[in-house]
């Protein structure tokens, strides 16, 4: 597998909150499928009764004849981080239903989000907007399928996937948002060559990693400290936009590459576009993000005219969705260089676009001044 370094000359060093764990048992109902039962073990952050917080969901699939308490020390490093993990125990039989499961994966995360407004829940008033699916061997594999067939998470990271029946190589193909693909070199269980790189490859992500633990085995991937490393700031970044993030996930990936204990190829096709370059400017941001249905992009200009100045609103394959002319923006201040406009999460025929990261620019007289990822979350 080709390495490809970023080359970025600086590590931000991010803090990683330890919050205690918090665990349940409960058991969800999907009335579109003759009720089917699906008994899940829950491990939350707990925090504070006076500063409640909202934490992402993490949906994640077991591998086969598997089951959470597989997972501890994954589960734990990732609720102590400040995530909501939750472990479907369906499919733990000798002949699982790959499609089924998908199908649970993907339920369970709507279910999560109802739970945040359940007064009885100990997942009360704690859950975020955002969810992520993830998933071990085969469990994997069905986090493919169900990131596939629906729109619920927002990235999906896997190990040691394995192909699914339906295939989870051909799923891929419908997915576009944030991956990571962590391999083993050592697996001989689901060899890298007839099932990972193949997912990845068919991948339609504009932001994906693939990334080989060298040495590693098949069942040791998901306790391997380096994965545990890497998927916290890649979350992150997902999670709030921040680029700081970013740098530093990829700067960890260059620095294990270095040391020989990983290869890994990195697609940046949103980073790597000129029409799409994000930067640090703080000239331009939005708010609520994520939103639904609607936010307000505000913006400081350096002069007081707003002649000839839009804000283009692009999905992530580099297609234009909206164009807001800043004729029509309204002073965010008493300043006039502070100006702000309001998208309400439709394209330029009025249609109503699907839930995903957008990336919104700033120019004047066709220039981009500046850019920002959001995230639109229904």
């Amino acid at each position: 597998m080709k390495k490809i370094f970023p080359g970025i000359l600086l590590l931000i060093a991010m803090s990683i909150s330890a919050y205690e764990v918090g665990q349940f048992n409960q058991t969800f109902v999907d009335s579109s499928r003759d009720n089917r039962q699906i008994e899940t073990e829950i491990f939350y952050p707990v925090s504070s009764e006076f500063s409640r917080e909202e934490f992402p969901i993490i949906i994640f699939g077991h591998g086969w004849l598997m089951n959470y308490s597989n997972y501890s020390q994954f589960g734990s490093e990732l609720v102590s981080a400040g995530n909501i993990v939750a472990f479907p125990r369906t499919e733990e039989n000798l002949w699982p239903d790959h499609q089924e499961f998908a199908l649970d994966l993907s339920f369970l995360s709507t279910a999560l989000q109802q739970e945040n407004m359940n007064v009885a829940s100990a997942l009360f008033g704690i859950v975020d907007s955002l969810s992520f699916a993830m998933g071990h061997s085969m469990g994997g594999g069905c986090a493919v399928l169900s990131a596939a067939e629906s729109d619920v998470f927002s990235a999906m990271i896997t190990f040691a996937a394995a192909d699914t029946d339906p295939s989870a190589i051909i799923a891929a193909d419908n997915i576009i948002i944030p991956t990571i693909t962590f391999s083993a070199s050592a697996d001989n269980i689901a060899p890298p060559s007839s099932h990972q790189i193949p997912i990845y490859e068919n991948l339609q992500s504009d932001y994906k990693a693939y990334i080989s633990l060298l040495g590693e085995d098949h069942l040791g991937i998901t306790s391997n400290n380096i994965a545990f490393d890497l998927i916290h700031p890649f979350l992150n970044f997902i999670s709030s936009g921040n680029t700081s993030y970013q740098t530093e996930f990829e700067m960890l990936l260059q620095n294990y590459a270095l040391d020989n204990e990983i290869e890994y190829e990195l697609i940046d096709n949103v980073s790597a576009s000129e029409e799409l370059q994000l930067n640090l400017e703080n000239s331009i941001w939005n708010y609520p993000n994520p939103f639904d249905p609607s936010t307000t992009i505000s913006f400081s200009l350096t002069t007081e005219s707003i002649e000839n100045t839009e804000i283009v609103i692009y999905n992530l394959k580099g297609q234009k969705v909206k164009t807001l002319e800043c004729i029509d923006c309204v002073d965010a201040s008493s300043s006039q260089m502070n100006r702000s406009i309001t998208w309400n999460g439709r394209d330029e025929n009025h249609r109503t676009v699907n839930s995903g990261v957008y990336v919104y620019q700033l120019k004047a007289d066709g220039k981009t001044i500046a850019s920002r990822k959001m995230l639109l979350l229904k």
